[in-house]
């Protein structure tokens, strides 16, 4: 017979278990369609839930939606009381938003560059807009004619008054930049682009694009690209290098010069002055995914003091 102390021991990781099942409270049909702790294809969720750790619940456009669980990168938002648009052409996969998204607006319409209709091929999981650009253009399957439609006409008909779109999902199968190119950036900036690229010169088009509209790639997650704006990089970035201590990596990406403090108090950082480069003018490198930045040092004021940092952009 084994004692309390053994049973207790036994049963703690089935207790455990059942504790993080019944506080997250997943449906039949999140255990049939789910891997652990993530419903997308290369971990996009996961990245989406860290990133907006602290942010209340938002807004997302998810384009070429496709599935209400199965590869779908905006599930777990919605179960956190996220809502937003799903846009899928493919009928029979558009019935099951209706049943399963509800707080969502769905909208069975493919996004492309031209407002009109088009030819839709659909095999299974393969399915999209039949042109020059689709990946599969010589698969067998049923071929529909769908709505099409930019995507600034369908945000700025459908997105509700005030509210901000604080993701944007493509997945179009070789069309995502036709769809970003549809967006009017001006009037609808996302925190999060998430896109995807099938092959080098695709990735190379969609991060030209997308830095001409100053978004930053911020991670890759096999063939899918998040971008975030660039000043929410420089926003962050600004509250490490204010925030005493300075922790940070030394490595020669952007140059920062020292500047007084914002209050008039004297920061004492715990980092020594960094020793500057044979031949190269003094500053401070901190390691960071953004451009170099070349910025010459504030006059009278020594790089290596002990006084908060500020970009000189």
């Amino acid at each position: 017979m084994w004692s309390r102390r053994q049973l207790k021991e036994r049963l703690k990781p089935l207790a455990l278990t059942a504790r993080r099942v019944s506080r997250d409270c997943p449906t039949l049909m999140d255990l049939a369609y789910s891997s652990p702790r993530s419903f997308s294809q290369f971990g996009e969720d996961r990245f989406l839930l860290r990133h907006f750790a602290d942010c209340p619940p938002g807004f997302y456009v998810d384009v070429g939606a496709y599935h209400p669980f199965y590869c779908s990168n905006t599930h777990l938002l919605y179960r956190r009381g996220w809502h937003g648009i799903n846009l899928e052409p493919d009928s029979e996969a558009f019935a099951l938003f209706g049943r399963h998204r509800s707080r969502d607006i769905n909208l069975p319409i493919a996004v492309c560059d031209t407002n009109g209709i088009a030819t839709f091929a659909r095999s299974g999981s393969f399915a999209g807009i039949v042109d020059d650009k689709h990946l599969w253009n010589d698969m067998s399957g049923e071929r529909i004619t769908v709505r099409t439609s930019r995507l600034d006409a369908l945000l700025a008909e459908y997105v509700p008054a005030g509210t901000q779109v604080d993701l944007l999902d493509v997945d179009c199968e070789g069309h995502d930049l036709d769809v970003l190119r549809s967006n009017d950036w001006e009037r609808f900036r996302p925190s999060v682009v998430l896109a995807e690229a099938h092959g080098q010169d695709a990735r190379e088009e969609i991060e030209a694009y997308l830095q001409d509209r100053c978004y930053k790639l911020a991670t890759q997650l096999d063939m899918t690209l998040a971008f975030v704006p660039l000043k929410w990089l420089l926003h962050h970035l600004t509250r490490v290098i204010w925030e005493p201590p300075t922790e940070v990596r030394v490595g020669p990406v952007i140059r920062c010069a020292a500047a007084p403090s914002i209050d008039g108090t004297s920061h004492q950082h715990r980092r020594p002055p960094l020793p500057t480069k044979t031949g190269s003018p003094p500053g401070l490198f901190l390691s960071c995914g953004i451009p170099r930045v070349a910025a010459a040092p504030a006059a009278g004021v020594s790089v290596g003091s002990r006084t908060p940092l500020r970009l000189l952009l």
